[in-house]
């Protein structure tokens, strides 16, 4: 295959070509002649991702899937426990799609709605057995929403922004209807005798009787949102509607309605939970603070992460809360305790990405920088240290005492990696970070 900066950088071996080069240099590579053929020499992938679209728990096991595909086109199913975070298997499934995009579950199967295709499957984690469970759509159906309720899997797809079930004795398909003029049903809900469709921008809630006819529209008692509808949970007669920056409660007829803002440091609310209990928990995206949704306010009960969006909020029958950030961390936490975090990336469930920038060190080392991620290379040595930074590593360069600087995308921060103990520590800001320079210091 020709070389060319695109196959450079979506590859997953190291060469010397396409890198920034530090202050000094390593030991120079042996030159071909004219006539002899150049072999590249591996030493595995650049950068590996664990970004994750789906999550569903089972039991004491947390399941996601991969946002994109393996390099064999597969989509990666990871099982950890949600007690200590620990890898219990990794399973590359053969699912003609772009990725994964939501998973549920109901006790015994995982539900995979892949993004991009006619199927939701269904998998077995005792037997490992994966089918073709039910055909819900075309090859451009994406599944936004999927939630177990009684006996039916209930769903939400683009393009469409249709609700549907699905029986789980028989995968017998129902369609309840279109939401609105988006195509994107982002969000829906189920008690025992309604089902609520969420869309997003223009936002529009409808709820249908469970059984099935003709829905009621309730978008007159939501905000104006840019986003729309991101979530949804209902709880003993009240819905609950992450509609911008509001959490909106009222019952089906419009009374008891509470508008509550978050505050100014979160961008939106993405997950809405319930616990056994009845407790309503939130959690805001890029921050992560987590909170318990009183009669009139947000009251903050903690911050697992920072800077993801988030794949999943599940109350656990201890009270306790265990949740998934889309760049692959599960993490638990009691509410106003301290949370434990795990990164999937490092068990086995990482896989192998687009390499957004590298860089060859003055100490024997390559950089190459991914997405929300950094990884050092010793190739001479066959280690590797990848660790978190807040967004795409865009550019790099080796300044003074080899302290690495990154510009990051989208945020254009420039931050410094201390080499020996890596520590991202933003800066300063830039319009845009695709030309960074060695900053020097003045005495």
């Amino acid at each position: 295959m020709p070389l060319s900066r695109r196959s450079l950088l979506a590859g997953s071996c190291l060469t010397g070509a396409a890198l920034a080069v530090g202050h000094g240099s390593l030991a120079a590579p042996a030159f071909a002649q004219d006539d002899q053929e150049l072999t590249p020499t591996s030493f595995g992938p650049a950068s590996l991702t664990a970004a994750v679209r789906g999550a569903a728990v089972i039991g004491d096991s947390v399941f996601i899937t991969s946002r994109f595909n393996t390099p064999e086109a597969k989509m990666r199913l990871g099982e950890f426990s949600v007690a200590t975070g620990e890898m219990r298997s990794i399973d590359d499934l053969d699912i003609p799609s772009s990725g994964g995009q939501k998973l549920a579950a109901d006790g015994r199967y995982v539900y995979i709605g892949p993004a991009g295709s006619a199927y939701v499957y269904r998998f077995d984690p005792r037997t490992k057995e994966l089918v073709a469970w039910a055909r819900a759509g075309g090859s451009t159906t994406w599944y936004y929403d999927m939630v177990v309720h009684g006996e039916h899997l209930y769903l939400g797809t683009y393009p469409d922004c249709t609700v549907k079930r699905v029986r789980l004795a028989d995968a017998t398909i129902e369609t309840y209807g279109r939401i609105s003029t988006s195509q994107y049903a982002a969000a829906v809900a189920v008690d025992d005798e309604y089902v609520y469709g969420g869309s997003a921008a223009p936002g529009t809630l409808l709820v249908w009787p469970k059984a099935g006819g003709t829905p009621t529209d309730l978008t007159a008692h939501l905000s104006v949102s840019p986003v729309g509808i991101l979530d949804l949970a209902v709880s003993d007669g009240v819905v609950y509607v992450a509609s911008g920056r509001q959490l909106i409660s009222f019952r089906r007829d419009g009374s008891d309605r509470v508008s509550r803002d978050i505050p100014a440091e979160d961008r939106y609310i993405d997950q809405v939970s319930v616990g056994s209990d009845g407790t309503v928990y939130a959690l805001t995206r890029l921050t992560t603070n987590l909170y318990e949704v009183t009669a009139d306010g947000l009251v903050k009960v903690g911050k697992p992460l920072a800077d993801v969006e988030n794949q999943l909020l599940a109350p656990l029958p201890s009270g306790d809360l265990v949740g998934v950030g889309g760049l692959g961390h599960v993490w638990r936490t009691t509410p106003n305790g301290t949370a434990s975090v795990w990164q999937t990336a490092t068990q086995g469930f990482g896989y192998p990405e687009t390499v957004q920038s590298m860089m060859r060190h003055t100490r024997n080392t390559i950089w190459v920088g991914g997405h929300y991620a950094m990884t050092a290379h010793r190739p001479e040595a066959g280690t590797s240290r990848r660790f978190d930074v807040g967004g795409e590593v865009k550019a790099m360069a080796e300044g003074k005492a080899g302290t690495v600087y990154a510009g990051l995308y989208p945020s254009t921060q420039i931050v410094a990696i201390d080499v020996i103990m890596p520590d991202p520590r933003a800066i300063f800001g830039r319009r845009h970070p695709w030309h960074v320079t060695t900053v020097r210091y003045c005495r």
